[in-house]
Parts: structure tokens; sequence; C-alpha cells
């Protein structure tokens, strides 16, 4: 979208943004204290919170990914991450384009969008409070903590369209800034950056990264340019009683405003 000489891109409103960069977003609350007993029972409650008509279940076992993302944040050894691997099951709800997945176990629920087609985020945040308020009746259950994950991403033919959208100052590409000045002696690879901060009581990380490739079955050159936002809500931290949605909404509201930062030059917008 372009903005008009009175405006920048600090007072962009979500709703005003009409183009989409997001790759994949994440939504994850983890917990203690839900047996696989309770999860049997969540199931039939499920229901009421998706239409068996538009979504479809299946029992699964958690992916590696899953464990290795879960483990950097629990302090989780190897041999306990292949324990949970080779006896935890999880159960996923899948819209029927596949672009949705809703997933259940004894650690954490999330809801994952995958951003082939547009998803309406607030809805899909009132859906995984509600998702929650199912189990949270149990005696022993406790949320531990919240996180919102943003994958945004382009793909360009060369730098130059990569750093027509995104400041090349906040990547620190000197590569990039020296093939300008000496194009035959300069050929630039990865630039990545990683920042991390809290932000009104939520720690926020930043990754940033510029990619060279090849497109498939082609000697093309193609660069991807990645921003990921991970938005974290420790609620052991928090002494009052925390409501999941109005916390997600609040870190909804924090990633697009680390967004709007110089990472994406005036007149761009995801």
């Amino acid at each position: 979208m372009a903005l008009t000489e009175k405006e920048n891109k600090y007072h962009i409103a979500p709703d005003s943004i009409r183009a989409n960069i997001y790759d994949q977003v994440e939504l994850l609350v983890d917990f203690h204290g839900i047996t696989k007993k309770d999860i049997e029972l969540a199931q039939e409650a499920m229901k009421e919170v998706l239409d068996p008509k538009e979504y479809s279940m299946s029992e699964e076992f958690f992916s590696l990914d899953e464990l290795q993302y879960y483990a950097e944040h629990h302090n989780i050894s190897l041999a306990m991450q292949k324990r949970l691997r080779d006896t935890e099951s999880v159960i996923r709800f899948y819209a029927k384009d596949r672009t949705e997945c809703i997933t259940m176990s004894r650690l954490y629920i999330g809801i994952c969008l995958s951003y082939e087609v547009a998803h309406n985020l607030k809805e899909n945040i009132k859906r995984l409070a509600e998702i929650v308020h199912v189990f949270d009746k149990q005696e022993f259950f406790e949320v531990e903590n919240i996180y919102l994950i943003k994958k945004n991403s382009i793909y360009c033919n060369s730098l130059y369209q990569v750093y027509q959208c995104f400041d090349r100052q906040v990547f620190g590409d000197a590569g990039h800034i020296l093939k300008c000045r000496y194009p035959n002696k300069i050929v630039p690879y990865t630039s990545e950056v990683y920042n991390s901060f809290e932000y009104n009581g939520m720690v926020v990380n930043l990754y940033k990264s510029v990619v060279p490739g090849k497109i498939a079955n082609s000697d093309d050159e193609i660069y991807e340019a990645v921003l990921l936002t991970i938005v974290t809500l420790d609620v052991t931290d928090v002494d009052d009683e925390i409501d999941i949605g109005e916390s997600l909404d609040e870190m909804n509201h924090i990633s697009f405003n680390v967004l709007k930062l110089p990472t994406l030059k005036m007149g761009f917008a995801p």
C-alpha cells in the first residue's frame, strides 16, 4: 500500500493493510496438570467449539520440530524428547483446506495458520481461549506460557528488490552495501540478525534473515527475506489472573508495532 505525504508507517492500523507477507502464524498456550483422560474427555467438548462438518480429527505423534521448540523453552533433555515422541500422542483438528491446524496435547494447545489463504486472527484468538477454557476447570490445571509466533517472508529475484522492501541497515548487510560499490568483487551470502527485548512485560524475540537460493528446476537466483517474531508471556510471573484472549490481543498489538519499526521501509506494508 502507498502512504500519502501526511501518513507514515507508525500510524498504520492493521485493518488498513490489504496485501500480506504472512507465511505462518501460531498461537500457543502451554500448561501442566492435564492427564490423558482429560484429553479424551475434551474431545467431546470440542464439538461445541469446532464444527465437526468443518474439521477432521486425527491422532498423531509430536513432530521433531514441535518437541525441539518445546524443549528450548522448558529445558528438556534429548532423552526426555525421545520419550515424549515415543509415548505421547496429540489430537489434531484440520480444517478442510488444511491451512488451519489445531493441536491439543497434555503439554500445550496450539493453532497453526498457514497463509495460503487469509485467516481472521481475532477469531482464532477467541477460539484458542475457548479451547483452553475446556480445561481450566481441572483442579491442577495451570497455564505456564502464552506465545504468538509470526513468520513473515517475501521472495525476490535480487537483493536490490529485497532492500526496496526492507531497510538494509536493520539487516546489517555489509556485503550488499559493498556490492553496490564494487559489483564485480562482492558476492553476498546470508545475512542474519537476532534481537531479544522486553515490551510491556512480554518478551519479544525477533529473527531477521536474508537467504539466497535457486528456483526449483532453474538456475535463476531467488532471495528469501524472513522476519520471525515470537512474543511470549510468562504467566507464572503474573500475580493477577490473566485472560487468554486479552493477552493474545495485546501480544498481537506488540507484534504489529515491532513490524512497523525500521525493518520495513516507508511506503511498504505487509
